[in-house]
């Protein structure tokens, strides 16, 4: 049998289910996330907590959370607690009592006056989260020591860790730097859990670099409980060590204050998520009256008042048993075939009419051709004047023409008058 005590909690957590671990290794590829750009996101959170707009908020909260691990610089501490109270105020309001503890305690340990979102007033219930549970276990390995070259440094939450203790139950934002300040790694990390990568044999403290402001090199805010011991079986000396009394089984903390103090405890978280959304807080206060609603506080009355002037406005509909409904596949209309369409065969209608004298239009053809025979010949005068100009050619080529001008016109009249005076077939 072995003992430890609070130091060695970060490879032995009792108290939490570890954070799942998501790093940005040496070598791979991280888009820088600056300082500028971290503040900015931060701004643009304001109207979405004002407009109560929880989905909107917690999406760009773990867009905020992934790109940390990119984050150039140290964490700012006042910026990183403004995120982690972000974190807290969803956490709280979705009705888990477990992130906003972790988170608001990881805003302490950062930044232990900075101011909550706006939809947060003074003196809600989340503000006193890390305080009314008390201050939590520290602890790490015992023998080992941050692993790097000289000059390295780790932060965690924008604060210089000297050697691998932390929290427990906080959530953290683990750097590390190299002597230039620039990000080697960095990490998400549930209490004193240290990944085994960052770590080596010794016990060598590491110094604040030259580039970083010592003022920031202590943790504030926090506190630390005091130690304890637990008994961890290792299967060996169980017969030597035959008179060691059992350790015994240790439960879950018992609330044992006065019932009135927690029912008013209870009333004022309930009334506070209600102030921020009516059908959170409805299920809230009708918990509330489930629990203590015999333990004669007035705030009883007060919480009844509150349901009865906020009813909700979605009806509760209760399936008849005797009426399932069950999907079925859209029905299937079936279109009966059709016959293809008769057509009926239109008559054709005689032409009626003339169609003219077809032996006039003969006699306009022959005479047309004549008068194309004639300008053919006329042309042919014309060519052998302008090459021996003579009375005869002249005379020829005038002649040949008008007779080729007088044939066609007597040929388009009697091929009109062949239309005119009918007398030609059906």
């Amino acid at each position: 049998m072995s003992s430890m005590s609070a130091t060695a909690i970060g490879r032995w957590s009792f108290a939490s289910v570890l954070l799942a671990v998501s790093a940005t290794a040496l070598g791979q590829e991280c888009e820088p996330y600056t300082a500028a750009a971290f503040t900015a996101d931060l701004d643009s959170l304001t109207p979405m907590f004002e407009a109560v707009d929880l989905e909107g908020a917690g999406t760009k909260l773990v867009d905020i959370q992934a790109r940390l691990l990119c984050l150039d610089v140290v964490a700012p501490r006042a910026d990183f607690a403004r995120f982690a109270r972000g974190k807290a105020t969803i956490g709280f309001l979705q009705q888990d009592e477990d992130v906003a503890l972790r988170w608001g305690r990881s805003a302490k340990f950062a930044d232990v006056d900075g101011a909550w979102p706006s939809i947060i007033p003074p003196g809600h219930p989340v503000t006193s989260l890390p305080d009314d549970v008390g201050p939590p276990l520290w602890g790490g390995p015992t023998d080992k020591q941050f692993a790097g070259d000289r000059g390295d440094a780790y932060f965690a939450n924008g604060i210089l860790l000297p050697t691998p203790r932390l929290a427990s139950e906080v959530h953290f934002l683990v750097q590390r730097f190299d002597r230039r300040e620039r990000l080697v790694s960095a990490m998400w990390q549930d209490g004193a859990a240290f990944d085994d990568a960052m770590l080596v044999d010794g016990d060598k403290s590491f110094e604040s670099p030259d580039w970083f402001d010592a003022a920031n090199a202590e943790p504030v805010g926090l506190g630390e409980a005091e130690s304890f011991s637990m008994v961890i079986d290792t299967g060996e000396g169980t017969e030597t060590d035959p008179d060691i009394p059992e350790e015994p089984e240790i439960g879950p903390p018992v609330d044992d204050r006065p019932v009135e103090v927690r029912a008013r405890e209870a009333y004022e978280r309930a009334i506070g998520i209600a102030d921020l959304n009516e059908s959170q807080g409805r299920v809230k206060l009708t918990e509330f009256m489930g629990d203590f609603g015999d333990s004669g506080i007035p705030e009883i009355a007060d919480a009844q008042r509150w349901l009865d002037r906020h009813p909700t406005d979605e009806p509760v509909l209760v399936p008849d048993p005797e009426q399932v409904v069950v999907d079925t596949p859209p029905a299937v209309v079936e279109v009966p075939d059709r016959p293809p369409r008769e057509r009926t065969p239109r008559e054709r209608t005689p032409r009626t009419g003339k169609r003219g004298n077809s032996g006039l239009r003969t006699v306009s053809y022959i005479l047309g051709g004549s008068a194309v025979a004639m300008y053919g010949g006329a042309m042919g005068t014309r060519a052998a004047y302008n090459g021996n100009p003579s009375d005869g050619m002249y005379y020829a080529t005038n002649g040949l023409t008008i007779g080729s001008t007088g044939a066609g016109a007597a040929a388009a009249g009697l091929f009109v008058t062949s239309f005119l005076v009918g007398g030609g077939d059906e």
